[in-house]
């Protein structure tokens, strides 16, 4: 047995941070910010060991990470594990609270100024990543049991997780229901929906309401981040934006809508994947896998949902799609010609089988509720 060891590091927690959601831009930007964090996990890892080898996520020909990484990855190294391990926290680290909440946090201050919302924000911030890591000793001549035994590790270690007692005074966040609001004050949201890059959105005059920021909305950092993460350059124009709940309903906003709205959310996820890894004898197969992951993810999936629109430009919108798992809004009229395509390419390209769940919800919802729905029926399927 060589001193080569096995990583598994995953970050969270995802689910709950992706589904507190109002608007599909929030699902998307969730997304997109645990891709950066991941991202920035997957390079320290590089960094630290020049040598390591990556098993899931793989580079692509031109030796760059997918748009999309998971949140869990794998690689080999033979530098001593508490070492690389603590690279990768490090960097996960200063990617979440510097590059993402810290550039959201000086752009809030320049459109309200300071004050204890700032004390508020950091404490929340500070507290929110996890980082879960573990190693074990890589046998070549035995990768899918080394694989499965990171996994069983992995699982044991999420097992004893760490629960700080934080104090989350006064009125909640309206999209978590966990942290506390920024502030409880009703002249600070209006302030802020009176902010230079906030009101060209309002919906009337009086601007007591905002596309961007209800007046009913009081959110804490989690939910501030994601809501203007755009606006504070964090996910950049270049991404592609998100329609409206109503409009991949049906609802052109031409004239009012002459029935109720309703959208499906897809979720769909790969059945069996750890089995299916773990079988792998070879590292070499292992990442002719993971390459075969990521190009269905890249390739297969965004074509598949785009072409379930009705024609319609923006009546579909793929959230993510990591490897095998799959998240998307659609209109109900193709959301199951849609599945059942993607669950086709998958069984061609990758020879497994995908589990789907769809939920239907009103386009007026928050989209919170579909997306449990979504997984609570995906983990039944």
């Amino acid at each position: 047995m060589s001193d080569t060891y096995l990583h598994l590091i995953q970050i969270g927690p995802v689910q709950s941070f992706i589904a507190a959601a109002r608007r599909t831009q929030d699902l998307f930007v969730g997304s997109r910010l645990l891709s950066m964090i991941a991202s920035a996990g997957v390079r320290a890892a590089q960094q630290a060991d020049p040598a390591a080898e990556l098993l899931f996520p793989v580079l692509d020909n031109s030796g760059q990470l997918p748009t999309s990484v998971p949140h869990r990855f794998a690689f080999l190294s033979a530098q001593a594990p508490t070492e690389v391990a603590s690279a990768v926290e490090q960097a996960v680290a200063k990617c979440w609270k510097h590059d993402i909440a810290g550039k959201v946090r000086g752009w809030l201050q320049g459109q309200v100024g300071g004050g204890d919302w700032m004390t508020i924000f950091d404490r929340q911030v500070e507290s929110w990543l996890e980082v879960y890591s573990v190693a074990v000793r890589y046998d070549d001549q035995k990768h899918g049991a080394c694989y499965q035994a990171a996994v069983q590790a992995m699982s044991a270690r999420k097992q004893a997780r760490h629960f700080p007692q934080v104090d989350e005074p006064g009125r909640k966040c309206t999209l978590t229901g966990a942290q506390s609001a920024l502030s409880d004050r009703d002249e600070f949201w209006q302030r802020l929906r009176n902010a230079p890059d906030i009101r060209p959105y309002q919906v009337d005059e009086s601007n007591t309401d905002n596309m961007v920021l209800r007046s009913n909305e009081r959110l804490g950092a989690l939910a501030v981040i994601k809501r203007f993460a755009v606006m504070a350059g964090v996910v950049t124009q270049d991404d592609p934006g998100f329609p409206s709940t109503e409009h991949i309903a049906g609802w052109m906003k031409d004239t009012p809508p002459d029935r109720p709205l309703y959208l499906a959310v897809l979720h769909m996820d790969g059945d069996r994947m750890g089995k299916l890894l773990g079988e792998k004898k070879t590292k070499e197969e292992h990442r002719e896998l993971s390459q075969k992951l990521a190009e269905f993810a890249r390739e297969s999936v965004p074509e598949i949902v785009g072409a379930n629109d009705l024609k319609d430009k923006g009546r579909s919108a793929l959230i993510y799609a990591g490897g095998d798992d799959v998240l998307a809004l659609l209109p109900l009229q193709t959301v199951l010609a849609c599945a059942a395509e993607i669950q086709e390419r998958f069984r061609q390209h990758i020879g497994g089988t995908m589990s789907a769940g769809i939920a239907i919800t009103s386009a007026s919802m928050p989209l919170d509720i579909g997306l449990d729905e979504a997984r609570h029926a995906e983990k039944h399927a």
